[in-house]
């Protein structure tokens, strides 16, 4: 709102970007990169390229987040401060990028809302992975209607590069959903440049597929938030039936099937798009693998 104040009114242009004799990826006859555009046309990619960057390490950002990013790490140019020439500045996109996610300690939150019509105790939140540093708090009580916050604080240092995943048991007085169960998925260097970023999700029925793409074996991980009767089957493209990976009875939890590329019949499969389903409680839910040779 600050920006409306009058003295000085609202302040365009937001920021400013290179416009002047930019060079494209078109070809002049078949020998050089056209050279000499100008203006917006070229300004506008150059930002945009810069949000699709930020966006690649953390898909979650919101427009205001993105904006605010953008500003604070631009090149100050002209007058101190915000101007009606350059705005905030000249954008930077390595420094934008380098600010989404990228400190080796980082926060999750999620809520845990009582709709019932008597008080929801909180006696204990579990978890399993190293990453996760910590869980705050982990005992609390939530009155009829209101919902409380949870911490969740997550260490990246010394960890390879990868997705990760843990689940946050909630134990309580809920007598349908003792424990119930969030899912806790750290997204670490997946990309160039990638810091950290971590996503909390009410745990249902997950399939989740790694290596992905694989070329021999591949890891099937699915969830469950209470013990349950499941079939888990390899579909290809077509939809015809390949494997049964398992199927039976399954405690509440995280669990991994390996799959070894083969057929009921024990042959090779070959290479494309696979579907893993999990059947349990008149539920199905999907996870996509693709094989390569």
């Amino acid at each position: 709102w600050y920006e409306y104040q009058y003295p000085p009114g609202l302040i365009k242009p937001d920021v400013c970007a290179p416009g002047t004799s930019t060079k494209s990826c078109a070809y002049y006859n078949n020998t050089s990169y056209v050279s000499g555009w100008q203006g917006t046309s070229m300004s506008c990619p150059l930002l945009t390229g810069t949000i699709a960057l930020m966006l690649e390490k953390d898909p979650s950002l919101t427009p205001e987040e993105i904006d605010s990013i953008v500003e604070a790490t631009c090149l100050d140019l002209g007058a101190a401060g915000r101007d009606n020439y350059y705005g905030a500045g000249l954008i930077d996109a390595y420094e934008a990028v380098m600010a989404v996610g990228g400190a080796a300690q980082v926060q999750g939150m999620f809520y845990v809302h009582n709709l019932g019509t008597a008080n929801l105790s909180v006696t204990a939140i579990a978890y399993s992975e190293p990453w996760i540093a910590s869980v705050s708090p982990t005992s609390f009580t939530v009155i009829p209607n209101d919902s409380s916050g949870v911490d969740v604080d997550v260490d990246t240092s010394g960890l390879a590069p990868g997705t990760y995943y843990d689940t946050l048991w909630i134990a309580s007085n809920d007598p349908d959903e003792d424990p119930y169960g969030e899912e806790v998925i750290l997204y670490h260097g997946v990309g160039v440049n990638e810091g950290p970023v971590v996503k909390i999700v009410p745990l249902k029925y997950m399939v989740r597929c790694y290596p992905n793409p694989a070329r021999n074996t591949a890891s099937v991980l699915f969830t469950l938030p209470r013990k349950s009767e499941i079939s888990l089957d390899v579909y290809d493209a077509a939809g015809r039936k390949v494997s049964t990976l398992s199927s039976g009875t399954f405690e509440s939890g995280t669990h991994r099937i390996v799959w070894n590329r083969k057929d009921s019949k024990g042959e090779r499969v070959t290479q494309g798009i696979y579907f893993i389903r999990l059947k349990t409680e008149g539920i199905e839910a999907k996870g996509k693998l693709i094989l390569l040779n």
